[in-house]
């Protein structure tokens, strides 16, 4: 009953209360109290955009939370932002979102300087492969075989968090006991 309410003020001319009904809305849909609507990832996709690294940061996570696979391309770019916090957070969205099409995207931040991207790598890699487990289709396998090659590369990091990231990881697949 509180949506139509909310939905109202995402038009308000304050910036601020409208920015805070698209942020209630998406509490809302994250918590499956209602289905994510169009307008919502709309929002986040222009706070993509933003300016200030704070506003990204909070647009790449909760379109990550959303898992609406329409904001792959999109999070894809925020994996070039010059922020390391936006570039980790979308690293870890786009690995819950659970799309394997964007490894190839994501794979050459093994070589990123930031310690922190490396090992938001690893982690996501755990849950783009959870989603592979079990699979019996050729492509699939062939695709958590890459990931767990990766997260072998990854053992390999001389950043013991990443490490860390990598081998809970790879415990994830099955792959450590």
């Amino acid at each position: 009953k509180y949506v139509s309410v909310i939905s109202k003020v995402t038009t308000d001319s304050e910036g601020i209360v409208a920015d805070g009904a698209y942020f209630a809305l998406a509490l809302m849909a994250q918590n499956k109290k209602i289905k994510p609507l169009p307008e919502i990832t709309e929002f986040f996709y222009s706070g993509l955009k933003h300016t200030d690294a704070k506003v990204r940061l909070k647009a790449v996570k909760i379109l990550g939370e959303l898992k609406d696979k329409t904001s792959v391309s999109p999070l894809v770019l925020r994996l070039k932002d010059y922020d390391k916090t936006v570039r980790a957070s979308a690293v870890i969205s786009l690995g819950m979102i659970g799309d394997n099409s964007v490894f190839q995207d994501m794979a050459y931040l093994k070589s990123d300087k930031e310690d922190a991207v490396r090992s938001a790598l690893a982690e996501s890699m755990g849950y783009l492969g959870e989603g592979l487990k079990g699979s019996t289709d050729t492509i699939k396998i062939a695709q958590l075989n890459k990931i767990k090659d990766l997260l072998m590369e990854l053992m390999n990091d001389f950043n013991g968090g990443v490490r860390i990231n990598a081998a809970v990881s790879l415990w994830k697949l099955g792959e450590i006991t």
